[in-house]
C-alpha cells in the first residue's frame, strides 16, 4: 500500500510540471521504475518457501457465522455455515490454496472459491495488478483531463478488465447476502473502489477484523480507520463492522528457527 500511495503522490507531483514534453518523460520513467519494482516482487515471492498450514487459520475458514454479531439478521443466537466462500486473495501466492486443496486441506461444508483479484505470481493469463485504485480521490480526474495515457497506465481498474476476476467478485456480492472475513489486508486507500463497492453494498451484512496482535498492542483501531476512509455513509459503517470485544487476532504463523 505504500509504495503504490507513493507511486500516486508522485503522479500528481508530476501532473504539475508546465512543459508537456517534460511531464511525460517523467510520466514514461516512473512508469519504467514501478514495472521494475513488480519484476523484483514477483522474483522474490516465488524464492520464498510457503509457511506451515496453520490449524488455527484452518478453524476460521471452517467456523459457523455468528448470527448475534450482525444487526441486520433477527436471530435467537443461531450460528449456521455459509452457503458459499468467495476468498478475495490480494497477495499474489498460491499459499491459501493449499487451505483447501489436496490432501492437506480441510474439507468444509462451502463452496470455496478463490479469487486471485490481483494476479498470481508465475500466471501469465493473471498478470500481477501492481498500482493504485482509488479513482474517487479528487485528483484523479485531473490525471484524466491531462489526456496522456501514461498517467493511467498502472491504475488498477484497467488492469482488472485482463481477467474475468472482478466480475466473479461482482457476482458473489450481488447474489446474497454475506459477512466480510478481513485477514492481513491493511485497507488502505490504493484498493479503496472494490473496498467501497464490497463494504456499502446492501447485502454485506457484516464485517468482521481479525486484527494483528503483538506484545505492545493491536491494530484494531487502525484498522477501523482505514475501513472508515472507504464508506461514504458512516452509519452503515457504525452498523456493520463487529466491535472489538467480539473480535479475535488473525493467527500468526510460527517463528522459524535457524
Amino acid at each position: 500500500m505504500d509504495i503504490e500511495n507513493e507511486y500516486y503522490q508522485e503522479l500528481l507531483r508530476i501532473s504539475k510540471i508546465g512543459d508537456r514534453s517534460e511531464m511525460k518523460q517523467k510520466v514514461d520513467h516512473l512508469n519504467g521504475a514501478l514495472s521494475v519494482i513488480k519484476i523484483q516482487l514477483e522474483i522474490y515471492l516465488t524464492s520464498i518457501s510457503a509457511a506451515p498450514l496453520n490449524e488455527s487459520m484452518m478453524d476460521i475458514f471452517g467456523q459457523h457465522l455468528k448470527l448475534e454479531d450482525i444487526l441486520d439478521i433477527t436471530n435467537n443466537g443461531q450460528r449456521i455455515a455459509p452457503d458459499s466462500t468467495h476468498v478475495l486473495n490480494f497477495n499474489y501466492t498460491k499459499n491459501i490454496d493449499r487451505y483447501f486443496n489436496g490432501s492437506a486441506g480441510r474439507p468444509l461444508a462451502t463452496a470455496v472459491y478463490i479469487n486471485y483479484i490481483h494476479g498470481k505470481i508465475n500466471t501469465p493469463t493473471n498478470p500481477l495488478i501492481f498500482g493504485f485504485g482509488d479513482e474517487m480521490d479528487d485528483h484523479y480526474k485531473i490525471l484524466e483531463k491531462l489526456n496522456y495515457n501514461g498517467f493511467l497506465d498502472n491504475m488498477k481498474s484497467f488492469g482488472y478488465f485482463s481477467t474475468e476476476n472482478y466480475q466473479n467478485l461482482i457476482r458473489f456480492i450481488k447474489d446474497e447476502e454475506f459477512e466480510v472475513y478481513i485477514m492481513g489486508h491493511s485497507c488502505g486507500l490504493s484498493d479503496r473502489v472494490m473496498l467501497n463497492m464490497i463494504f456499502e453494498h446492501v447485502n454485506c451484512k457484516s464485517i468482521r477484523i481479525f486484527y494483528h496482535q503483538t506484545n505492545t498492542g493491536d491494530n484494531f483501531k487502525t484498522l477501523t480507520q482505514e475501513i472508515s476512509r472507504h464508506f461514504n455513509v458512516k452509519t452503515s459503517m457504525r452498523k456493520k463492522i463487529v466491535p472489538f470485544s467480539k473480535s479475535v487476532p488473525l493467527p500468526q504463523a510460527a517463528a522459524k528457527i535457524s
